[in-house]
C-alpha cells in the first residue's frame, strides 16, 4: 500500500524544481533586461592594423605544385588539383599526388594563411546539392579539359538569392589568375542565375569569353574532368585582392567601363551618402536620426539612397560620388572595391551579429572602414534574451541565433555613431 506521507514529500520536491529553476534564472532575467553591451573579441570601431607576416613573400601572387595564393602573406590560398572529375553524386579526387592533400572536413572554417586544403564537399544547382569529395578511379575515356584551369562550384551562392559578395570571392581570384596565366574559368552555375554585378564585373574585366558555365553531370552522363584545377569553393579570409596596386587595376578597369570619373575623396568631408539595402532583412531601421547625427556633427549634407539597384554600372555609381558614407552590413558592400581612394565607411551591424568580411575584402582599396554596433531592435524579446550569452556565443555558438540576428532590421547606436564621427572628424584624411 502506498504511503501517502511519502507521495506528499516527491510532490513537494517535484513542485521544488521550477522554483529553483526560476530562482536561478531570476538573475539572468534582470540582467536581459539591460542587455549586454560587452563587443565581440574582434570588434575595433577603428581601421584595423595590417596583418605582418613572418615570411612574407616578394610576389603577391603565388602558384606552386599545391596552391594558388593571393598577397604577400599568402593570406588566402586556393588548392590546385591534378586529375578531378565532377559527377552528379561525387567528385572525384583521380591522381595519387592529389590523394595525399588533406582535406578540410572543417567546412565552415576559414583556413589559416598559407593553407589551401581541399574541401570535404562541394555544392550545386543554387546550393540545393551536396557533393561529397572523395578518392576514386576515373577513366581516361571521359570529357577531360587540358592545361591550367579555375573550376568554381555554388556554395555559398543559394538559389534565387544573388550574393555579389560571395560572387566576387571565386570571381576576382579567377579573374587575378587568368591576368597572370592566362587561365579560363570553369563555372558549375547556370549563367541565368549569376547576378547583374558579377555578369557586369566580368564585362568589364574583359573576363566574358573566358568563362565557361557547366551543369553538374546527370546520373548517365561522362563526368567532367580537369587535369589542372584551382578549385574556388571553401571559405577564404576575403583577402583575395592582394595589394593596393591590384585593387586600383580592378577600380580603374570597372570606372572606365562604366564611363566614371576617378577621383579621391576630398578632405575635409564634403558629403556624405547613407546607402542602404533596396530590401529584405538588414535594412536600416533608423535612418532619419542617423543622418540628423551626421548633418549636425560633420555640417555637411547627407543624401539617402538605395544600393545593388540596377545595371552593374548603376550600383557602382553611388560609391564614386560621397566622401563618407554609411551603410549596414550585407553583400551588397562589395561595390566598395571601387569607391574613392581615402573615403570613409562607418558599417553599421545588426545586434549581436559581427563580422570583419568587409574590412577584409576591402583592405588594398585604400578606405578608412569604421564599424558600428547595431541596437536591439525595439520588441525583439529573443535577442534580449540571448544577449546574456554575449556576441560571440551568438554568432559562433548558435547558427538560430545568428541567422535570426542578421535577418533583423539594423538599429545604429546613435551616440557611437557621434563618437566614430567626431574621430574622423580629428584625423588628417590621409589613408596610411
Amino acid at each position: 500500500m502506498r504511503n501517502p506521507r511519502g507521495a506528499m514529500r516527491g510532490c513537494f520536491l517535484r513542485a521544488l524544481v521550477p522554483l529553483l529553476l526560476f530562482f536561478l534564472l531570476l538573475p539572468y532575467f534582470f540582467q536581459s533586461l539591460s542587455y549586454s553591451r560587452v563587443p565581440p573579441r574582434s570588434f575595433t570601431l577603428e581601421p584595423a592594423a595590417e596583418p605582418v607576416c613572418s615570411q612574407q613573400s616578394s610576389s603577391t601572387l603565388l602558384l606552386d605544385n599545391s596552391s594558388f595564393c593571393t598577397g604577400a602573406c599568402k593570406e588566402d590560398c586556393f588548392p590546385r588539383v591534378r586529375d578531378i572529375c565532377f559527377s552528379a553524386n561525387k567528385v572525384r579526387l583521380c591522381n595519387r599526388e592529389t590523394r595525399s592533400l588533406r582535406t578540410n572536413k572543417l567546412g565552415k572554417r576559414h583556413s589559416p594563411p598559407g593553407e589551401s586544403p581541399v574541401p570535404h564537399f562541394m555544392r550545386f544547382q543554387g546550393e540545393r546539392l551536396t557533393v561529397g569529395v572523395e578518392y576514386s578511379e576515373c577513366d581516361e575515356d571521359w570529357s577531360w579539359t587540358d592545361g591550367l584551369t579555375a573550376v568554381a562550384d555554388q556554395r555559398f551562392l543559394p538559389y534565387n538569392k544573388p550574393n555579389p559578395h560571395h560572387e566576387a570571392e571565386k570571381i576576382i581570384p579567377a579573374v587575378l589568375l587568368a591576368r597572370q596565366f592566362h587561365t579560363k574559368l570553369h563555372w558549375f552555375s547556370n549563367q541565368a542565375e549569376v547576378s547583374k554585378w558579377a555578369t557586369g564585373f566580368l564585362e568589364a574585366v574583359n573576363m566574358t569569353k573566358d568563362v565557361v558555365y557547366l551543369n553538374l553531370p546527370a546520373k548517365r552522363d561522362v563526368p567532367i574532368c580537369f587535369h589542372d584545377a584551382v578549385l574556388l569553393s571553401s571559405p577564404t579570409n576575403l583577402r583575395y585582392v592582394p595589394d593596393e596596386s591590384t585593387n586600383e587595376w580592378l577600380r580603374n578597369q570597372v570606372l572606365e567601363f562604366c564611363n566614371l570619373t576617378r577621383e579621391n575623396s576630398s578632405w575635409p568631408i564634403t558629403n556624405a551618402l547613407i546607402l542602404d539595402r533596396t530590401g529584405g532583412p538588414r535594412r536600416l531601421g533608423n535612418k532619419p536620426d542617423i543622418a540628423r547625427v551626421v548633418e549636425d556633427t560633420l555640417q555637411v549634407p547627407v543624401v539617402d539612397e538605395l544600393s545593388g539597384m540596377g545595371s552593374f554600372c548603376e550600383q557602382v555609381e553611388p560609391v564614386t560620388k560621397a566622401d563618407l558614407f554609411v551603410v549596414p552590413h550585407g553583400s551588397q558592400n562589395v561595390v566598395f572595391l571601387f569607391a574613392r581612394p581615402g573615403a570613409f565607411i562607418i558599417e553599421v551591424f545588426p545586434f549581436l551579429f559581427y563580422s570583419t568580411a568587409f574590412r577584409n575584402y576591402t583592405h588594398a582599396a585604400q578606405l578608412h572602414v569604421y564599424s558600428l554596433l547595431g541596437l536591439l531592435p525595439p520588441g525583439d524579446w529573443q535577442l534580449r534574451f540571448f544577449s546574456i550569452f554575449g556576441w560571440d556565443f551568438c554568432f559562433d555558438k548558435l547558427r538560430w541565433c545568428k541567422n535570426h540576428a542578421r535577418g533583423q532590421k539594423i538599429y545604429a547606436d546613435l551616440n557611437e555613431l557621434e563618437k566614430a564621427l567626431s574621430m574622423i572628424s580629428r584625423t588628417n584624411g590621409s589613408f596610411t
